[in-house]
């Protein structure tokens, strides 16, 4: 076993989920591949990661949870990402969530986004709207007078996460001090203040909760997540960090793939040989 201690963490990690080629394992290939083509939820396996402890290294040691290295964090996440990576990237949205909490958070804050993750709740980052897209400074989605409104669209975790970080206009005329970005707690949220509307079929991750919400909600006091239309400024340096776990992702499936080629030149026979005999085969890898 490697000497560094964030892949020594990711080995112990790994191990703990049990051995992947066991069909009925719930951190298995086998059941992550059933869920991938009915399109559905791994929720069996974003239960084991909760279990053993993913979401934990997404809160600051500070918080009461155990991130203290990226680094650690990314090995983590890659050891989930090539069993299934749609489960790794809905655990990876709750960072991307939580990330401008612990940037600009009050003590109360970060106290919610640390006990949320702590007992498995999802949460989410929602930024873009079906309208714009990623053009955050053309948003509609408004708080005004204490109440959110709008809809926020293409949001990972939309419908089952809990705790959702939103962007919101403030100020009627926008621009870069025109939005705010405010921690919302879905079930603390008063009868009818948002309704999820139906997951987006997707060609990748199939079972991904890739949806929308709307709301129309009184925001607690407290809710806003730094100063007064800060929320651009926030978001983009929270982006910072999270774009470069994204690698963890790729590499988790980049894992796999490699895996799934290496087991079929080793056992796949053509001409009387495995195709990893051949001599052009040899010299394409």
């Amino acid at each position: 076993m490697s000497t560094d201690p964030d892949v020594r963490a990711a080995a112990v990690f790994e191990a703990a989920l049990g051995d992947a080629r066991d069909p009925l394992n719930p951190s298995g290939w086998a059941q992550g591949l059933a869920h991938d083509e009915r399109e559905a939820f791994p929720q069996p396996f974003v239960d084991a990661l909760t279990r053993h402890g993913l979401l934990q290294h997404f809160i600051p040691r500070a918080d009461g949870g155990r991130l203290s290295s990226l680094v650690e964090a990314a090995w983590l996440v890659r050891a989930a990402a090539r069993r299934d990576l749609t489960a790794a990237i809905a655990l990876g949205q709750c960072f991307l969530g939580s990330v401008p909490v612990w940037l600009a958070g009050t003590p109360a804050q970060r106290a919610r986004q640390a006990q949320a993750l702590s007992q498995g709740r999802l949460a989410a980052l929602a930024l873009t709207e079906e309208a714009h897209g990623a053009d955050l400074l053309s948003g509609e989605v408004a708080v005004a007078e204490g109440r959110l409104t709008g809809t926020k669209w293409l949001i990972n975790n939309a419908t089952r996460g809990e705790l959702l970080t939103v962007l919101a206009r403030t100020d009627p005329k926008g621009g870069l001090a025109g939005f705010s970005l405010f921690q919302v707690d879905k079930p603390a949220l008063g009868p009818n203040a948002f309704r999820c509307l139906p997951r987006l079929p997707t060609h990748g991750i199939r079972g991904a909760d890739i949806s929308a919400i709307t709301f129309d909600a009184a925001l607690p006091p407290g809710a806003r997540l730094g100063s007064q239309g800060a929320g651009i400024e926030l978001a983009l340096k929270s982006l910072q960090v999270t774009r470069v776990g994204c690698s963890a992702f790729a590499l988790g499936a980049a894992d796999t793939a490699l895996r799934l080629a290496l087991d079929f030149a080793s056992r796949r026979r053509v001409y009387g040989a495995t195709v990893l005999d051949i001599p052009h085969a040899r010299a394409r890898c």
